[in-house]
Formats: C-alpha cells, structure tokens, sequence
C-alpha cells in the first residue's frame, strides 16, 4: 500500500512539472538587441530623398539610437530604409592597425643565470 501511495506522488509530481515546463514563457524574439550591444543602422536613401535623409549619409548609428520614419523634417514621402549591420565598431581598432604606434620588439638577450631559474 505504501508503494503504490509513493508512486502515486511521484506520477502526479512528474505531471505537475510537466504542465509548468510545457507552459514556461517563449525566449524573447529580439536577440540581436541583447546580445549585440553595438549592432548599427545605416540610411539607405529612396527615390526622391529629403534633406533630413541626405545629412544622415554615411554615418553609422547605433540601432538604439536610430531615429523612426519618417524623419523630424522630412518633407517628402518617405521611401527610405535602414541598412542593418551586426558591429558599428570597425576591425581595425588599435593603434598598431593604424600604422601610428611602433610594434613591440623584444631583446634576444636571455638574463637568466641558469636553466633552473625557470619559475613556473
């Protein structure tokens, strides 16, 4: 009696937890904003485009930042659209990449008095 009482419980335990897994909330659809904190927008211009959207050519915002269609000033229909990009940031972000700093060289020369000086 006492077994079939024991797996009653664990049956009805394991249906409770079951209903709760099947009812847990949907992950959120908007990863991008996340995960990629720098994700950026750039202006691709339509047909026809407004001073409003010529001043913002060429320049990289970042997605949070981006202003929505149509633009505060826009004075045409709005055909313009935003070009999605993963990283505002470019690759090349030190120095080095640059050419402006000099690339660290090390001497040749051993100063060690013996192998048993290695430390670990």
């Amino acid at each position: 009696m006492l077994e079939l009482t024991i797996s009653i419980v664990l049956l009805s335990s394991a249906a409770v937890a079951f209903f709760f897994y099947i009812r847990r909330p949907a992950p959120p659809k908007n990863k991008v904003a996340t995960h990629l904190p720098f994700s950026a927008v750039e202006i691709s211009l339509g047909v026809g485009s407004c001073d409003a959207a010529k001043e913002l050519v060429d320049q990289k915002l970042l997605a949070k930042d981006a202003p929505a269609f149509p633009l505060k000033g826009c004075t045409q229909q709005c055909n313009c659209a935003w070009m999605k990009y993963r990283d505002r940031r470019q690759l090349n972000r030190r120095r080095a990449d640059d050419g402006l700093g000099e690339p660290v060289v090390f001497a040749d020369t051993d100063h060690r008095a013996s192998d048993e000086d290695r430390r670990s």
